[in-house]
């Protein structure tokens, strides 16, 4: 592929991927013409497959532009079919085909075109590099993509699940593997989705060409769109829950320190707060985990104060009641002031902590007393760390 004057690689190289792409619009309103396209490029797509090319990231680029194309294309038996028969040849080649970020987009693609047998292929293919696929930059996406659209919820738990939730601990002392999993940038999605209290492609969780590709595959039938997949996607998240609920429970409070001062790790540990239905015990072992350190840190002090507030605002699935408000006060009653909110960051999470309810009203009859309000005025005099005061300070006021 040599390159014309002027002309990066790289440019060279976005023309040549492109070329499908434009001819399909040149053509949108021939239908004959496009159907004789993408006939020949699903023969030229096949043979690559044959040879065993789909590691190539222009191959992966074209698998990509194919379904895409297909997914305007208004012939809908023609595009019902194409896209099934794609899929099928792909079934048993996954992992050798998201490298890139346009073959794991092809990938899902293609596993929400398929047909039940050929889905349960495609999860096999993955058998023994789940995790290391969810720690890809690109490829995560494809585990997330299965256990979200596939409707044989058991094949979810045989191919992916039981490989990340029953990994045996490192035996020359390398750590929780769970633990691992939950702090990884991309690996923790998964948890995410299993844990996520609403769908998780409007989820905030995910940014919006992810939620894109994990949205559900919909089909023209009869004049109306449907879903590739039959069941409820309510129905299919609470049976993968209930898989999962018992070792990510003991990940959590086995790890709630570690969890709440890493970024990614406590994005689960406040979805399992609010799903896994072990609100007491979890928020015991958060309050038991709280330290002037996780207080101080830019993370953790964020994570308790998020904690608080989807409490108290009873967000999702959450706890009716306030457990980790009641069991913070039952700890640092009568010291508050001198314990949570001896730091700038502390004082967040106290000035949402004197909102929830019964306990923010004991929380703000004590700091509002003359010896606490002194301390808080004198603290509010520090030029560089006085924000958190003045949020919990205008809270006080309010009453």
């Amino acid at each position: 592929f040599g390159t014309r004057d002027g002309e990066s690689k790289q440019e060279h190289r976005e023309k040549a991927f492109n070329v499908f792409a434009k001819l399909l619009q040149e053509h949108r309103n021939d239908v004959k013409k496009r159907s004789l396209l993408l006939s020949h490029t699903s023969s030229l797509l096949h043979r690559m497959i044959d040879r065993s090319l789909l590691s190539l990231d222009y191959v992966q680029h074209l698998l990509w532009d194919y379904y895409d194309g297909l997914s305007s294309d208004a012939d809908a038996d023609l595009v019902g079919t194409s896209r099934a028969d794609m899929a099928a040849a792909l079934a048993d080649h996954i992992p050798h085909m998201i490298s890139s970020r346009r073959g794991a987009s092809a990938a899902c693609a293609a596993f929400g075109c398929a047909a039940a047998k050929d889905r349960k292929k495609m999860m096999r293919s993955l058998r023994g590099y789940v995790r290391s696929t969810l720690e890809h930059r690109d490829a995560h996406l494809v585990p997330l993509r299965m256990i979200l659209t596939c409707d044989d919820t058991v094949s979810s738990k045989k191919f992916i699940l039981d490989e990340l939730l029953g990994a045996p601990p490192d035996p020359e002392g390398g750590g929780d593997p769970l633990l691992d999993l939950a702090l990884h940038p991309t690996a923790h999605k998964m948890l995410l989705v299993l844990l996520s209290s609403v769908d998780p492609t409007t989820s905030p969780h995910f940014p919006p060409d992810e939620r894109v590709l994990l949205a559900p595959t919909m089909v023209l039938v009869e004049g109306k769109l449907v879903s590739t997949s039959r069941k409820d996607p309510a129905v299919r998240r609470t049976e993968l829950l209930k898989h999962a609920q018992t070792p990510v429970a003991t990940l959590c409070r086995s790890h709630a320190r570690t969890m709440m001062m890493d970024r990614c790790g406590a994005a689960v540990l406040r979805e399992a707060f609010m799903v896994l239905g072990e609100e007491d015990r979890l928020a015991n072992d958060v309050v038991a985990s709280v330290t002037t350190e996780v207080l101080e840190h830019e993370t953790g002090h964020l994570t308790l104060k998020r904690m608080l507030a989807a409490e108290v605002k009873g967000e999702g699935n959450g706890p009716k009641s306030l457990p980790l408000a009641e069991a913070m006060y039952k700890t640092y009653g009568k010291k508050l002031l001198e314990t949570i909110g001896a730091s700038n960051r502390g004082a967040f999470v106290l000035s949402v902590l004197a909102t929830a309810g019964t306990i923010g009203e004991k929380v703000q009859k004590e700091i509002m007393k003359k010896k606490c309000m002194e301390k808080l005025k004198k603290k509010t005099g520090d030029a560089q760390n006085k924000k958190g005061y003045e949020a919990l300070l205008a809270v006080l006021k309010q009453k």
